[in-house]
């Protein structure tokens, strides 16, 4: 039970960084899919941990239906991770700001549009494999 508390103290952490309110990782994404409204916001290393978890949003229950908007914002989200884990930064820049044209509240939209803009001017290493390395608890 210690990691999983660990881990859940974490990601609860990171609801700060990336604006959102639930944060839960991969295991229990795995478990609930079927009964809730998710979307992935990333995979990050946090404190404690050598590997990334794949992190993802509790947006409501699955027969949640979600405002046209929101939903469309949402998928520029996730092409702009797609590119994002691409190394493709100005297009992740340009979809994760399509995203927030839509959704404007969307912190996870704006905090991957920062990540990119400073990527832009200082990439990570050739070795970097995607994931953020979380260095606060």
């Amino acid at each position: 039970m210690g990691d999983a508390v660990n881990l859940a103290s974490r990601l609860e952490g990171l609801n700060k960084a990336y604006g959102t309110e639930i944060l839960i990782g991969e295991s229990t994404a795995q478990m609930v899919e079927k009964s809730v409204l998710l979307r992935e916001i990333d995979i990050v290393q946090v404190v404690g941990r050598e590997q990334g978890v794949h992190v993802y949003e509790l947006l409501g229950r699955a027969d949640t239906s979600l405002p046209q908007e929101q939903e469309q914002a949402f998928s520029f989200y996730a092409a702009g991770l797609e590119a994002y884990r691409g190394r493709r930064w100005d297009e992740a820049l340009k979809l994760f700001k399509e995203s927030l044209m839509l959704w404007p509240g969307d912190g996870p939209s704006r905090t991957m549009a920062d990540r990119c803009q400073t990527y832009q001017k200082t990439p990570p290493p050739e070795e970097w494999d995607g994931v953020f390395e979380a260095t606060h608890k």
